[in-house]
């Protein structure tokens, strides 16, 4: 069987830089590299790569900013969605997109599955439901919604280890309630998933296995990384925050295994963090874990 060629958009991102490791052989594009929000240009990238499959990584993740530049964000996580998504259609090729858990309401203690009702309760929420009738307008594609992703130095793990390192107070979120997942194992299922004789177009649930909220994962990140370091837990509202928030960012898959517990990938997340950042504390900065 053919190696199929493969495109990846949004190679500065977690899931982006991680899958470009999983992926030698794909062509991968950062967003200063191609904006995918310039149709002529995006078109053009493909025609060059002739790729099997484009995956697509890109997105604006700010969660609070897209309070007030929701038509922003919905340029990238919808409208180019659907540039892409027609792409696929008329050269009849595989599409793979990434979408979010903050697509539903975050109301359903149990879980969500694929087959759901999205109800987002932001804009951000609303871009990226957008984003997915795009993807979904193609008959190849492969929707893939995950949960509060992170593997990059910017992610959540990351930072609680930079402020704990450098003695600043943490104040971490004890209600709200997710599955934190791995860019690593994420990057790994979708390659899998390429490579696969038969899986069929079509929403996929993949997620580490597990509930967690932030403060477990805190405690968990410091824990595995011996620092002792007092952290308070405390409740969403007391952030005072542009976007709501689910509660209960929890999918259910009725189609996949989910992926290995939470806890063991986070812990082969920190080692390796802590071997290659023991020079160099990682930068603290905004943005969205998931």
């Amino acid at each position: 069987m053919n190696e199929p060629t493969i495109v990846i958009l949004g190679a500065n991102g977690s899931l982006g830089r991680t899958l470009t490791n999983v992926l030698p052989t794909a062509t991968a594009f950062t967003q200063e590299q191609l904006d995918i929000t310039n149709k002529t240009r995006l078109y053009l990238k493909p025609d060059d790569c002739a790729p099997d499959v484009i995956i697509n990584a890109a997105a604006c993740t700010a969660v609070d900013l897209a309070e007030q530049k929701e038509a922003e964000a919905h340029l990238v996580n919808a409208t180019a969605v659907q540039y892409l998504a027609d792409w696929c259609t008329a050269h009849n090729k595989k599409f793979i997109h990434i979408s979010t858990d903050y697509v539903f309401d975050g109301t359903k203690k149990a879980g969500y599955t694929e087959i759901d009702v999205p109800n987002p309760l932001n804009a951000y929420g609303r871009t990226k439901l957008a984003g997915e009738n795009a993807a979904l307008s193609c008959k190849n594609t492969i929707l893939i919604r995950t949960s509060w992703l992170y593997g990059s130095n910017k992610s959540f793990p990351a930072k609680i280890l930079a402020k704990a390192t450098a003695h600043e107070q943490l104040r971490v979120v004890n209600d709200q309630y997710g599955q934190p997942t791995s860019a690593a194992d994420l990057a790994k299922n979708i390659s899998a998933m390429i490579h696969a004789q038969h899986i069929e177009p079509g929403i996929y649930h993949i997620t580490n296995s597990g509930v967690a909220t932030w403060y477990d994962v805190a405690v968990c990140t410091l824990n595995f990384a011996g620092i002792t370091c007092p952290i308070l837990p405390i409740k969403t509202n007391e952030l005072n925050l542009a976007a709501t928030r689910p509660q209960y960012s929890i999918l259910r898959s009725t189609k996949t295994q989910s992926l290995r517990n939470w806890k063991e990938a986070l812990c082969e997340y920190i080692q390796q963090h802590i071997e290659q950042n023991i020079q160099h504390q990682p930068e603290l900065g905004g943005g969205k874990t998931s």
